[in-house]
């Protein structure tokens, strides 16, 4: 079904959902400048397409989460990751990545479009690339055109469109917005089935890196100390972190966070989003049910449960430390 039949048989918030976000990408192709720039431009003339009603439950999580998952000799195996050197990303690179989420997760990704910016006009410090869904399956990719890894990067972008696709083929519009844990679940599922399948150990280790900031992040919302460090300091979970990495630095993140409670927000979900990608990494029908049945209306135990079935996802994510050090050894079979 096209785009232009879609809009004929959904309801009309939908209708008017899909319709101002189109004009929306018209603006973001045609603008100029930064990559932000690019986007305030974009919202300028546009304006952002409307946000559902999201419940207060949409939000709740499994007690688990609430937990220190990472232990210190965890911390230690995923502090090996590096920066590794940067290449022209090129359109073999693009193609590669669109047929291998195509695959893994059984979504048509043809429409979604794909824009390099040049490196140094790209001022997004806080994303290596990002997709902006459009429409029902017209997304649009944006990364910088030279990066160290580019089909991985690629992939976790894919990730996002064909979770996009996926769940807004229900038609209606709790489908439409995707809370950031959900969609950074599904990119990194994909980025980390990858480097799994095609990647080495280096890359599999720096991409690993990024779970030191996320799981500190949710080790701090676990507690609900966000104001006080030396207090969470006192806590069990600041142990495990604490073991590894000097206490001048661990204030120095903290403060940041402190600072920017959004940020905290974001890196604690990015968090419970990467124990759950590499717990379930194996679980691709299970994937595949889950960016179907998303929507925002529902909670992330809900939708687990039902698309997970028989997995036991709690007690997997409980295993999360041995689980990292037994995919660290599938690069040494």
């Amino acid at each position: 079904m096209t785009q232009q039949e879609n809009s004929k048989t959904v309801s009309e918030d939908v209708a008017a959902f899909v319709k101002q976000a189109g004009i929306y990408r018209q603006a973001l192709i045609d603008a100029r400048g930064t990559f932000t720039e690019r986007l305030a431009a974009s919202e300028r003339f546009a304006g952002s397409p409307p946000v559902p009603e999201i419940p207060r439950e949409a939000y709740q999580l499994p007690p688990i989460f609430y937990t220190s998952l990472v232990t210190s000799d965890t911390y230690r195996l995923i502090q090996r990751g590096r920066f590794l050197p940067s290449q022209a990303v090129t359109e073999d690179h693009v193609a590669q990545a669109r047929e291998y989420v195509s695959n893994l997760l059984t979504v048509d990704l043809s429409n979604v479009r794909v824009e390099l910016i040049p490196v140094d006009s790209w001022d997004s410090p806080s994303s290596e690339g990002m997709n902006i869904a459009m429409g029902f399956d017209n997304h649009l990719i944006f990364m910088p055109d030279h990066f160290s890894s580019p089909v991985e990067v690629l992939v976790h972008e894919f990730g996002h469109a064909a979770h996009a696709t996926a769940a807004r083929k229900n038609g209606v519009l709790a489908s439409f917005y995707i809370l950031p844990t959900t969609a950074e679940f599904v990119a990194h599922f994909c980025q980390f089935n990858y480097l799994l399948e095609h990647g080495s150990r280096a890359y599999f280790d720096a991409a690993l890196h990024q779970i030191t900031e996320a799981a500190y992040a949710l080790s701090i919302i676990s507690t609900g100390i966000t104001e006080n460090f030396s207090e969470f300091m006192t806590t069990e979970a600041s142990r495990a972190i604490a073991a590894v990495m000097s206490t001048h630095l661990l204030r120095e993140r903290y403060e940041n966070f402190r600072r920017d409670k959004a940020w905290l927000q974001n890196q604690a979900m990015r968090g419970i989003a990467l124990i759950l990608t590499l717990a379930l990494i194996d679980e691709k029908e299970g994937m595949i049910r889950f960016i179907h049945a998303d929507r925002v209306d529902r909670s992330l135990e809900q939708k687990l449960t039902a698309a997970f079935l028989d997995v036991g996802v709690m007690e997997k994510v409980a295993l999360i430390n041995e689980q990292i050090s037994s995919l660290q050894g599938r690069f040494d079979r």
